[in-house]
């Protein structure tokens, strides 16, 4: 890995020693070429060692083909290039989802329900050119009935609709407010109420008269066939239980539903595998991975709802799979684990039976088509330059994701080592109490700068003469903690 990081460097030094010996010249912003790499296109690995990038764009892709005036060069040699991933079910509760995402080479990040003012926000940051959060779609605040999931006390507050003449006003508030697609939870199984089918069919008919998708959150097994007659877009989980057969399969096939995996969520919480609980044990992984990360990866499973079985889960990723259903790779990401989580994904959907490269197009071109993101999820002329390089052949080896070598938005390069310095301070600082955070007087305009060095445990065994503070939880809601605080600027100094 660090062999790969210094070539690169090495290229990028190269580059700039030229620009500055040479006359002065018209350069093109953000060029670049990378060469002898492998690249898998969105759908297939292609006949071609090198793509030219300029502009934020791809402008050419072929063999040894022509550098932009000035463009830097990268030696790919033993590495594969793949579209930036796309993670197709997260929800972005806080900016940690998106920035902890991009460094893991989640380029475009498809929310399902999220604070519509964040959403506003944030979108504000990406069209000033945020190069530190992963470009994002949302459905905004989701639509359910009163006592339905999604409406418990610790989610964003949620207008419940009673009645099917309501939808269109419900629909049409949701895209005043910045809605992409429209999320509906239908049911939630036996723990919560479940929505009428007549008003799932209104919100449906609804949405499409404003040609927005629906996406449905549904856990019974009659309401996935509900689901489907509905004529809704897409199903925002793999089914979790077991579904009568054939009459399953034709339905998915006959209505064109899509549906997203999400098999890493069942396989933590209901499974045994628990695969997310193993990232932090992996070197690829683990330098990016923060405090509240480590925690989320570190809850219980549930053993109470019997309804809900991985096995099931993973049958039916087949069925789905062997009647063409599109499937579209997603995590459900809550919160700072995002973007590690997809790197598990896609590995429990090779173990379910799908091949390498079907998972990988799961991940790109396929949510790309399905969610009508026409200028990414492929390597060719004309797209955005969201681009992942990773050493080795993921196409043969799904792990090989996992060992980034670069990652690019918009042709801009991801700092993933200025990320991984804020993840070691912020790990350090919790070494202090859960909730401690570096901080400095950035927010008042100055310079200080703080490097923290826990000595011997590293705990006050004063800290719960603190007063109180707030963090989210994995679900998005704020949690009392005991012990925090942040430090103030009079007890930061100036230099490290």
């Amino acid at each position: 890995m660090f062999r790969r990081i210094v070539r690169i460097v090495a290229a990028v030094c190269a580059s700039l020693v030229v620009s500055a010996a040479g006359p002065a010249r018209t350069t093109t912003p953000n060029a670049f070429v990378i060469r002898n790499v492998r690249i898998f296109d969105g759908e297939r690995v292609i006949e071609a060692n090198s793509i030219a990038v300029a502009h934020g764009k791809i402008v050419g892709v072929g063999t040894n083909v022509a550098s932009p005036p000035d463009a830097q060069v990268v030696d790919g040699s033993g590495d594969t290039l793949l579209p930036g991933l796309i993670d197709s079910h997260v929800h972005a509760w806080v900016r940690d989802v998106l920035e902890m995402g991009l460094v893991m080479g989640v380029t475009t990040e498809l929310d399902m329900y999220m604070r519509w003012e964040d959403s506003l926000k944030w979108r504000a940051e990406e069209s000033k050119g945020a190069a530190d959060i992963a470009d994002f779609r949302t459905a905004g605040t989701a639509i359910a009935v009163a006592g339905g999931h999604g409406t418990e006390a610790d989610l964003p507050p949620m207008i419940p609709i009673s009645r099917p003449n309501e939808a269109q006003a419900f629909v049409d508030e949701r895209i005043a407010h910045g809605s992409d697609y429209i999320k509906v939870i239908y049911d939630n199984g036996p723990r919560f109420a479940a929505m009428s089918k007549v008003t799932l069919a209104a919100i449906v008919k609804a949405a499409h008269s404003r040609h927005k998708m629906v996406i449905v959150h549904v856990a019974s097994a009659q309401g996935y066939l509900d689901v489907i007659d509905s004529g809704a877009d897409g199903l925002a989980h793999v089914p979790i239980v077991k579904l009568p057969e054939p009459l399953f399969r034709h339905a998915a096939k006959v209505h064109h539903i899509f549906a997203i995996t999400t098999l890493g969520f069942t396989d933590f919480f209901f499974g045994r595998g628990r695969l997310w609980s193993k990232l932090p044990e992996d070197p690829s992984i683990a330098p990016y991975l923060g405090p509240m990360a480590r925690q989320n990866l570190e809850q219980p499973g549930f053993n109470n709802l019997d309804h809900i079985s991985y096995a099931d889960n993973e049958a039916d990723l087949r069925t789905l799979h062997d009647a063409g259903v599109p499937l579209l790779a997603g995590t459900d990401a809550n919160g700072a684990q995002a973007g590690a989580i997809l790197h598990t994904e896609l590995e429990l959907m090779v173990n379910a039976g799908l091949t390498p490269t079907e998972t990988l197009a799961d991940a790109t071109s396929v949510p790309a088509k399905m969610f009508s993101l026409d200028d990414r999820g492929r390597i060719a002329p004309g797209m955005r330059a969201d681009l992942l390089l990773v050493h080795g052949d993921p196409t043969k080896d799904i792990h090989a994701t996992r060992d980034i070598v670069a990652i690019w938005k918009q042709g801009v390069p991801v700092d993933r080592e200025s990320r991984r310095e804020t993840v070691a301070q912020r790990n350090e600082a919790w070494r202090l109490g859960p909730g401690w955070l570096p901080w400095t007087d950035s927010i008042f305009k100055g310079n200080s700068k703080l490097r923290l060095s826990a000595v011997g445990s590293g705990r006050s065994e004063s800290r719960a003469d603190y007063a109180d503070c707030q963090r989210p939880s994995y679900f998005g809601h704020r949690a009392s903690v005991r012990g925090c605080r942040v430090l103030s600027p009079a007890e930061l100094s100036d230099g490290e």
